[in-house]
């Protein structure tokens, strides 16, 4: 991979720190020492102002594996990592949920009919809602945030801002798709039941396809169309890279698989595109699988540091 010149500075508080402006130091320095190592397995940075000093045994097994590791400095930072924070305003529609959501609202069939935007003024219990609900703030990160209609912070913890109000869907596989001038790749995000990021699965298209159509019979062709409809659309706000996240979920009235084709976006650097990164980098045949969370109980070749509250390991699925 190509090198990015000059030095860079972690930012995985990007999206926190691109809505509020009461985001704590404290809470900057933790999340950037822990999350650090990610950007030592992107390949792509000629010096980095560290956070954290990496143990000598790790850095080693990563040369052996051959990453190229940045040089390490106490100089001043040229750019930001993770997230660009060059146009703030722009930055925070392309990220913005509320984007997302009108969007998507605009077109055919994309959304249910009871899907909304709430407004801080607005009273949850004027709604009248049946099942289970799910607000997300317009500003969260992952599922950071979610206030469940089940629980008693959906009525009495909702802060002063705008929420998209969704139905809780069963949902069985989150496919996303990483958009750049000219490209177009798609992985298979695996999350756990409250919709917080714990891996993705990798590999060629038609591997992916394979995969959709014998597990949940999707025809990945679905997804490349509104996927196409989402790139114009952003690009014409000012995107030049993105990635956007969709869903499969089971329908409580028919049981069958049906397809939500835009649940989020994000415009900055992701877990996923690392995920592509390393299937490119380990030249695996078939489909790969690359693991996030804090459970050591993983199989496959650890690449984040063995004292870090985060465990990414990374694998092939041959035998899938």
């Amino acid at each position: 991979m190509e090198k990015h010149l000059g030095i860079a500075r972690t930012n995985f508080d990007y999206e926190f720190s691109l809505f509020s402006d009461k985001i704590s130091p404290e809470f900057i320095t933790k999340i950037n020492t822990d999350l650090e190592f990610v950007a030592l397995l992107w390949g792509s940075i000629e010096k980095l102002k560290n956070f954290q000093n990496y143990d000598e045994r790790y850095l080693s097994k990563l040369e052996k594996l051959q990453f190229s590791l940045p040089e390490f400095t106490a100089s001043p930072h040229h750019y930001w990592f993770w997230g660009e924070m060059k146009n703030l305003p722009l930055e925070r529609i392309l990220n913005s949920k509320e984007t997302s959501f009108k969007f998507a609202k605009a077109q055919k069939n994309w959304t249910s009919s009871e899907e909304r935007l709430i407004y801080p003024d607005e009273n949850l219990a004027d709604l009248c809602l049946e099942g289970k609900w799910v607000l997300k703030p317009i500003d969260s990160v992952s599922s950071r945030g979610f206030l469940f209609s089940d629980t008693k912070s959906f009525w009495k913890q909702r802060e002063q801002k705008t929420y998209w109000l969704a139905p809780w869907f069963d949902r069985v596989c989150d496919i996303s798709f990483l958009l750049r001038p000219d490209v177009e790749e798609f992985l298979i995000n695996t999350n756990d039941e409250k919709g917080r990021f714990r891996g993705v699965i990798v590999g060629d298209r038609k591997d992916i396809e394979t995969y959709l159509k014998q597990r949940y019979n999707f025809d990945l062709s679905i997804a490349v169309e509104t996927s196409t409809a989402i790139w114009s659309h952003y690009k014409n706000l000012g995107a030049k890279h993105l990635q956007v996240d969709s869903f499969l979920y089971r329908d409580p009235n028919s049981d069958s698989i049906k397809y939500y084709p835009l649940s989020e976006v994000n415009y900055r650097k992701t877990l996923g595109e690392l995920g592509v990164n390393l299937f490119k980098k380990f030249n695996y045949s078939g489909l790969a699988q690359m693991t996030f969370g804090n459970s050591a109980n993983e199989s496959g070749i650890l690449l984040s540091p063995e004292t870090s509250p985060f465990k990414l390991f990374f694998k092939s699925l041959n035998d899938i």
